[in-house]
């Protein structure tokens, strides 16, 4: 798998006049090489397969990275890199502009005079935009995790409780479901919170008849859910009930409907979900105008 990918890249440098390239952001370096390590190079040259690690994870880098060539430093990666002389014949080296420290760029010039260092953007994602069979099947593991705890949530949600109480809930059913971890810090805002689009959870306590707004996802082998939904707890206020028909008509709109409101307003996600009972849940969703967050979730 790893090695199809790497031969899409190689195949990049020829077209790039590249002599090598070297990927710095983790998830690339998982996807092509298979290492989860946190602190990485990855070095590609049309031969040549480097991973640059710490000693941390001597072991665990020999264990994922198979079929590269494993360099471990037990100080600066950058230092290893020009102790083992990685780029001294490399005339052109690519990088990752959008992820490359800039510290890290400058001793890369420093110790490799004779290097041009080209930047580059998204090489990596140009590749992976396309997914494998095995990818697709973990996005779809990951949304089926973070779903069946939405569900789960459902019960457990009631006033008094924290919201920092329902993330950790969220959090540990997640993980109890088999998935590596959460995919971001899970939001929780409720009462007056659930107006900020990407309000963290806090001590504040849920009180009845708030509107209460989840959003929160899943890391399985890497690849990520992301959900988001607002409940009602207890009897939604008058207002709330206002909004539903509104929601509702929002649903019925046509692609060629939101590409015109798209085109003179920014859009925001919201998502209710009001409840008779946990048992029998209605969700929809509605877009406000002029909020400071892309439209991204259904």
């Amino acid at each position: 798998m790893t090695r199809t990918r790497i031969a899409h890249v190689r195949k990049l440098l020829e077209d790039l006049d590249l002599d090598a390239f070297l990927v710095s952001h983790l998830p690339n370096i998982r996807y092509l090489s298979g290492f989860t390590g946190s602190n990485a190079f990855l070095i590609l040259s049309l031969r040549r397969q480097i991973l640059v690690t710490d000693s941390r994870y001597r072991e665990q880098s020999r264990n994922e990275a198979r079929g590269f060539q494993i360099v471990v430093s037990d100080n600066s990666l950058v230092d290893a890199m020009a102790r083992k002389s990685l780029f001294s014949r490399r005339r052109r080296v690519g990088f990752e502009a959008h992820c490359l420290p800039y510290a890290s760029y400058g001793n890369l010039k420093k110790l490799f005079p004779g290097t041009k260092f080209v930047p580059k953007f998204n090489l990596v994602e140009s590749i992976a935009a396309v997914k494998e069979a095995s990818e697709v099947a973990a996005i779809r593991e990951a949304i089926s995790i973070s779903d069946r705890v939405f569900q789960e949530i459902l019960d457990f949600i009631k006033p008094g409780l924290r919201e920092l109480d329902v993330a950790a809930e969220i959090s540990y059913r997640q993980r109890k479901a088999g998935a590596e971890r959460d995919a971001f810090d899970v939001i929780v805002a409720s009462g007056w919170r659930s107006a900020l689009p990407h309000g963290k959870a806090t001590a504040k306590r849920i009180r009845p008849g708030e509107l209460v707004t989840l959003d929160f996802g899943c890391s399985v082998r890497g690849y990520h859910s992301d959900l988001t939904r607002t409940i009602g707890v207890g009897s939604p206020s008058r207002r709330a009930r206002e909004v539903y028909p509104v929601v509702l008509e929002a649903q019925g709109l046509s692609g060629e409907d939101m590409q015109r409101i798209a085109a003179w307003t920014n859009l925001s996600e919201t998502t209710f979900v009001l409840p008779p009972s946990s048992a029998n849940v209605m969700v929809t969703s509605v877009s406000g105008p002029r909020l400071p967050s892309s439209w991204s979730h259904p």
